[in-house]
């Protein structure tokens, strides 16, 4: 499987970091009966490189960050999957959704960490500042304010 892999330079860098090992074992990590012809086997490399790729990892260590975000999607849905299963029981279910749950809140925190890594802050903005008028008398700031404590007596 692993000498089917096309080596193609996902970031523009000398080094290739989406390593075929990287890539085999992301797919190792999905759950997969249907990979039995070599077709579906390069299809599946396929989609798992074009997965690692889209998520624009630069170095080794966000290359396998990545790979865990997509270990950890896969294994999450797999668990809700089995919920829906009609001869789920209910501990069957309740045990499912548990690591559902579970599983999702360690995927926000990978993808929170990679955006981190990436310099990728969601919850901040950037305001640009192009002109400010301030008349005779006036005052003005310009800059990141941060609330503070006022002193009540």
């Amino acid at each position: 499987m692993v000498a089917k892999i096309k080596k193609k330079n996902l970031i523009k860098k000398d080094k290739n970091i989406i390593s075929k090992n990287l890539i085999c074992r992301t797919i190792a990590t999905t759950y997969s009966d249907n990979l039995q012809d070599k077709k579906a086997i390069n299809k599946e490399l396929d989609r798992i490189e074009n997965l690692i790729a889209s998520l624009q990892p630069r170095n080794e260590i966000e290359a396998m960050l990545v790979s865990q975000i997509i270990a950890t999607y896969h294994a999450s849905t797999e668990c809700f999957m089995r919920t829906n299963n009609p001869e789920q029981t209910f501990e069957g279910r309740k045990l499912n959704l548990k690591y559902a749950n579970s599983l999702t809140a360690t995927y926000i925190k990978l993808v929170e960490s990679l955006n981190k890594m990436q310099g990728k802050n969601i919850s901040e903005q950037k305001v640009t500042v192009q002109h400010v008028n301030v008349n005779s008398g006036g005052q003005a700031i310009v800059g990141n304010i941060k609330g503070g404590k006022k002193n009540v007596e």
